[in-house]
């Protein structure tokens, strides 16, 4: 998960090789905004819930929300690092771990504070690592991982 966030994070998706029969074309990726490397995510992971199924209020799959809770909080760190490049112009250092967001989320927005902790609850700690079911905590989360997101637009 790290590895993969360090490289969409510092803007090579990777390249992606041709062979024709007299020459070698490499095409290299593009970059890629973190605004629209963050909605990727977050659709990857709408995709991956709605795989889960539904019945009754909860999620049929677990394995299937865990990996879509992850891939929203993957999304919610794209944001989260852009957002605090912007504010923290020159002296920006990609925080390592929720503890690090947190103080520095705390200089500049209290609200995207909250709705990080909501994010964090909801998704990683309950959706990711417990594997919950329940389709109005995991929509919570989602909801306010689209909110921080739309912060870099």
């Amino acid at each position: 998960m790290r590895r993969e966030i360090e490289r969409i994070d510092s803007e090579v998706v990777g390249v992606n090789i041709k062979l024709n029969t007299k020459l070698k074309v490499i095409k290299m990726a593009k970059k890629i905004s973190p605004y629209k490397a963050a909605t990727n995510y977050m659709g990857k992971a709408r995709k991956q819930l709605k795989k889960a199924g539904e019945k009754n209020g909860a999620y049929k799959d677990v394995e299937m929300v865990q990996e879509a809770s992850d891939k929203a909080c993957d999304a919610v760190c794209f944001a989260l690092n852009e957002y605090l490049r912007q504010n923290e112009k020159g002296k920006f250092k990609k925080p390592k771990g929720i503890k690090q967001y947190r103080k520095r989320l705390a200089k500049h927005d209290p609200k995207i504070l909250r709705q990080l902790n909501v994010v964090y609850d909801a998704l990683h700690l309950v959706g990711y690592s417990y594997g919950t079911t329940s389709k109005k905590i995991i929509e919570t989360g989602m909801k306010d991982a689209e909110k921080i997101i739309k912060l870099i637009k």
